[in-house]
């Protein structure tokens, strides 16, 4: 790798370690919650810069304990958060209904989207 990716990646390394240190102090300072959306996103997107940083300087066990970061914040969101992000699907598609008839408009995306928000 050149000296150019090097310095790009490591210089995502730094955002990623960023993102992490600004969802610790938010949780810390009490802005926002353990459990939030916007907490893991912040989490799982500085774990993921932070293991491709790690990758390409040979940090293995930093990759692995990113990684770990990644699945655990994935495995919330998809689990606990679901009824969450199935409740917002629900109204955004029924944002784009008919107002006349109250029918559902459906879509392509809208019929994949109401899939997925009857998930359980």
């Amino acid at each position: 790798m050149n000296e150019f990716w090097m310095t790009a990646v490591g210089a995502l390394g730094w955002v990623g370690c960023l993102m992490c240190l600004t969802g610790y102090f938010l949780v810390s300072s009490r802005r926002i919650m353990g459990d939030s959306l916007r907490y893991h996103a912040l989490n799982m997107g500085g774990a993921s810069l932070l293991a491709m940083a790690c990758v390409t300087t040979g940090a293995w066990p930093s990759f692995f304990s990113n990684f770990i970061f990644i699945i655990i914040g994935s495995w919330v969101v998809f689990t606990t958060k679901r009824a969450y992000v199935r409740a917002r699907i629900v109204a955004v598609v029924k944002r784009g209904s008919n107002r006349e008839s109250n029918a559902v408009v459906f879509t392509k995306e809208s019929s994949s989207l109401l899939e997925l928000a009857a998930m359980k």
